[in-house]
């Protein structure tokens, strides 16, 4: 039967193995500084790992995405339209 102790949220965060292993990792956030993050316990064998960073904000690649899915400007300034 597997076991493992259960941690809380500061002893998970503290977790010395967890950083050694480059599961929680520094991160230079654009707006917040300085931060600990949690990074991708996976490796894949021939890949590199991509580095952490900070999560897109809200809406940040929706012209990039829908141009993407073939939409033109217009009908992304459309669907962005405030007035609506």
């Amino acid at each position: 039967m597997p076991h493992t102790v259960v941690s809380n949220y500061e002893e998970a965060a503290n977790d010395k193995q967890k950083e050694a292993n480059d599961i929680i990792v520094p991160l230079d956030h654009p707006e917040h500084g300085l931060m600990r993050t949690v990074n991708s316990p996976f490796k894949v064998s021939g890949a590199d790992k991509l580095p952490a960073k900070a999560a897109p904000k809200l809406g940040e690649h929706t012209e990039e995405v829908l141009k993407r899915f073939g939409f033109n400007d217009e009908e992304i300034a459309g669907l962005t339209d405030d007035s609506i």
